[in-house]
């Protein structure tokens, strides 16, 4: 989904977060890819007889209107869209009824099945699929045993868990301490080494460019080494202190890295705002800022991608967004939380990097 896409779908749902109903009269439906569309419509019809029962007498007119209103919606379609369909409709005016309805394509393959009727529309689901959704590599160890995750979205994919089977610190009997020793540092080089090469394995196979590396103890610094990650120590973004290796330490390197994960969305603007900025300090030809001139090469299609800061407004990011839609031009919308997209703001709040120079 492209940048422009997402932010057409954030604004919407930033507009049915602020709705709210006097009673449970905001229906949402989500029906998922491939689910039989004539199933959903009969469970509709379900609700539809039992809303009659209903105290508050508003609130079972809102509801039935906003049922029958789904329903012959659901009329249109043999079968369910490609990746699934997603309903919003209820009462949004109050005392002066108003009905209406929101009928979204969701971005991607949409498995949750869904009818609920509340005083607010149901927007989880749809909110983790706009999210940040770049794969990374979860790697939870210690001495004892190493899990893999991959980490989309707010879900993390369980791919292997391994045991070390490196002794504890009590050595068998007969052996000398040195020799012990020296068994259990070989066990904990191969155990790292095989840790290694089970992610080069998966970040090429998954084609991965990020790694983040927890658990307790020292072991994730140990594995976090040029010996057992080769070039792929560069993709290492962060380690993180848990408490628990393996699976169950998934839970806890989530939770813990979502500052991380929100500093490399931050990462990802700056290098994209420093490209334009290094060509506006080059005096370059293929640059323009200025909301005028700016606005008035993307219409002409000579903009290859344009930076908007979020201070500038919806109604105008909007504007700008179906203009780079049309056109065919990349869309940074820019936080004020960087030094770049602060100094974004300061020349306008809009630059753009040209096809060509003029």
């Amino acid at each position: 989904m492209q940048d422009k896409d997402i932010f057409k779908l954030k604004k919407l749902l930033k507009k049915l977060e602020a709705i709210r109903g006097r009673g449970t009269e905001l229906i949402s439906v989500y029906i998922p890819d491939e689910y039989n569309i004539n199933i959903m419509s009969d469970q509709l019809s379900t609700e539809r007889s039992m809303a009659v029962n209903i105290k508050s007498k508003s609130t079972r007119k809102n509801v039935l209107a906003a049922l029958e209103k789904i329903l012959g919606e659901l009329k249109k379609y043999q079968k369910t869209p490609q990746k699934g369909m997603i309903i919003f409709c209820g009462n949004t005016g109050g005392d002066r009824v108003d009905i209406e309805m929101w009928v979204i394509q969701p971005p991607e393959k949409l498995n949750t099945k869904m009818y609920r009727c509340d005083q607010v529309f149901w927007l989880d689901p749809l909110k983790d699929m706009i999210a940040d959704k770049e794969e990374y590599l979860l790697v939870s160890i210690d001495r004892s045993e190493v899990g893999f995750g991959i980490l989309k979205g707010k879900h993390v994919e369980l791919i292997n868990v391994t045991e070390s089977h490196i002794p504890g610190k009590m050595r068998a009997g007969g052996q000398s301490a040195a020799r012990f020793m020296r068994a259990r540092q070989s066990m904990k080089e191969a155990f790292l080494k095989d840790s290694g090469d089970f992610i080069k394995e998966v970040m090429l196979k998954r084609k991965l460019k990020k790694i983040i590396l927890g658990g307790p103890g020292h072991m994730k610094e140990e594995l976090n080494d040029a010996r057992y990650l080769s070039n792929h120590l560069q993709n290492v973004v962060g380690l993180v202190d848990t408490g628990y290796a393996g699976e169950d330490g998934f839970e806890e390197l989530l939770q813990k890295s979502q500052d991380l994960l929100k500093n490399e969305a931050l990462m990802e603007e700056k290098v994209r705002l420093n490209k334009f900025f290094s060509l506006l300090g080059a005096r370059s030809s293929k640059v323009s800022y200025g909301m005028t001139q700016t606005k008035a090469l993307l219409e002409q299609g000579l903009v290859e991608e344009i930076f908007v800061s979020e201070s500038v407004g919806d109604d105008l990011i909007e504007e700008i967004n179906e203009i780079a839609l049309a056109q065919g031009s990349a869309i940074l919308v820019a936080s004020t939380e960087t030094r770049e997209g602060e100094s974004l703001k300061q020349i306008g709040g809009i630059g753009a990097i040209l096809r060509y120079a003029l």
